[in-house]
């Protein structure tokens, strides 16, 4: 009779295990079908529920927030794995659900990111046409769109477009806004463009012909 009960108790631990581990398998398995979505969504510079662009910052807060979110859904299936093996249930295929979608959401989500169009190269057709634009305007000429409401220049997302005294037209970056830095090009006749003196760390790099990219922070 005792062995009858030890039996039953064990039987009913095993079925509650068993119960758990599905569970925290489903949980963790959800974190990352929803950590992958919002990645991807980011990579293509849509956020849904929200007005405005999308810029490098708001990325990095959702991959910040993803990496808490897969670490708290990986530590729980951790748990789920301890659990399972004490009570022999290892074979259950839940197990295996979450680590074969993060896996396959990795590779999701770099295949979205590699194609995905990004720079100059990207829209340069598009970006002389916005030169162009600019040069027909005296020099001193600005134009501010914003970060929130930028002007789609193919696949590039512009703040600001200005033909400046010197000549050289400024594309601004709107996806590159992050505390003071900041990111665009240059169309530069005359050869390597200058900044204000008050910007620091400073890079320019020639991309052929009279186009550069700058960054700075104020």
């Amino acid at each position: 009779m005792v062995a009858a009960f030890s039996s039953g108790t064990g039987s009913r631990r095993a079925r509650i295990a068993l119960g758990l581990v599905r569970a925290v398998s489903i949980f963790a398995a959800a974190v990352v079908v929803v950590v992958v979505a919002a990645l991807s969504l980011l990579a293509v510079d849509w956020a849904p529920f929200v007005d405005g662009n999308v810029g490098d910052g708001d990325r990095l807060l959702g991959g910040v927030l993803a990496s808490w979110a897969l670490m708290i859904a990986g530590l729980a299936w951790l748990i789920a794995v301890l659990v399972a093996w004490r009570f022999r249930q290892l074979r259950t295929w839940w197990l295996g659900a979450p680590p074969a979608l993060f896996v396959a959401g990795v590779a999701v989500a770099l295949a979205i990111g590699a194609a995905v169009p990004k720079g100059l190269d990207s829209s340069r057709s598009e970006m002389e046409n916005a030169v162009a634009q600019a040069r027909s305007h005296p020099p001193g000429w600005s134009e501010l769109y914003g970060f929130d409401t930028p002007r789609q220049v193919g696949h590039v997302e512009v703040w600001k477009l200005s033909h400046r005294e010197d000549g050289v037209v400024v594309v601004s970056d709107a996806d590159f806004v992050f505390g003071f830095h900041m990111r665009g090009w240059a169309h530069s006749l005359q050869g390597p463009p200058t900044f204000e003196p008050g910007v620091k760390e400073l890079q320019v790099e020639h991309l052929g012909g009279p186009w550069y990219s700058y960054s700075y922070v104020l």
